[in-house]
């Protein structure tokens, strides 16, 4: 067989894979169109899927769960069927389940799944994002206050912004072990900071200075510009309500404890 031979029959097989019912037929002349042939090929297919279900599974956990067992199966069939792992790093499986899961008629009523999807294959990516070397409080003070505000920064691999028009964490918390009451209605805007706490994936909801300040670091501001912008969301949101103030040490401590600031190397 050559290598050309090799890879169209790749391309069939995994074409007929992804069919409800294969037609043994375009698999022609490799495999024989029998009984026995297209019972073996049945039994790949079931295999085939029962992986698709289980890493899913994993990795969207409270999906499966706001969804039910049965939802969820049906789903993970048919997004496998429709995104075969064509990723040498089978890690990246699922990638587009939440823009499916945006498009299925079916859930239409719940449009806050697809935010949930997003939320959980963040905390995935976390899991397994390029770790970095993070700045301590201790760089600070060796630097100083007035030479740190200069330092363009970036937040670590692992960390990422997300919002949305649901509760999103709320929900996610809700789903854990530790037992978090999920909020009587979760209709009502949220942001929420995914990260990584050592080498375990972690999130908390953040208010809208802290969103403002860790965007502008997200796109490779100093720590100088992060804060004015965090400050300056605060005063954007004094003169539509009363909220705490924008504490800068008590933001800089948790950021430094979370292991959020990454020097950008400036080339």
């Amino acid at each position: 067989m050559t290598a050309e031979e090799l890879a169209r029959l790749q391309t069939l097989f995994g074409t007929q894979l992804a069919q409800r019912t294969a037609s043994l037929e375009a698999l022609a002349p490799w495999l024989a169109n029998d009984d026995a042939t297209a019972r073996r090929l049945a039994r790949y297919q079931a295999s085939l899927r029962y992986h698709h279900a289980r890493s899913l599974t994993l990795i969207y956990p409270v999906l499966q769960s706001l969804v039910g067992d049965a939802f969820f199966r049906t789903l993970a069939y048919a997004y496998g069927d429709a995104h075969g792992s064509r990723d040498g790093d089978l890690r990246r499986f699922g990638a587009e389940l939440p823009a499916f899961v945006a498009q299925l008629p079916s859930a239409n009523d719940y449009p806050y799944f697809t935010d949930v999807a997003r939320l959980e294959w963040a905390l995935h990516e976390a899991n397994y994002a390029a770790d970095a070397p993070t700045l301590r409080l201790d760089d600070l003070a060796a630097a100083g206050v007035d030479e740190a505000q200069t330092w363009p920064l970036e937040l670590h691999p692992a960390a990422t912004l997300h919002a949305s028009a649901w509760q999103i964490a709320a929900i996610w918390l809700a789903h854990r072990p530790d037992g978090h009451a999920i909020p009587a209605s979760i209709d009502a805007p949220s942001r929420t900071l995914v990260y990584r706490d050592g080498w375990t994936p972690m999130l908390r909801e953040i208010d809208a200075s802290e969103w403002a300040a860790l965007t502008a670091l997200a796109r490779g501001a100093t720590l100088g510009d992060a804060l004015v912008a965090g400050m300056t969301q605060q005063s954007a949101d004094d003169d539509v309500r009363g909220t705490p103030p924008f504490d800068l040490m008590a933001a800089l401590r948790r950021w430094f404890a979370d292991g959020l600031l990454v020097r950008r190397l400036v080339r």
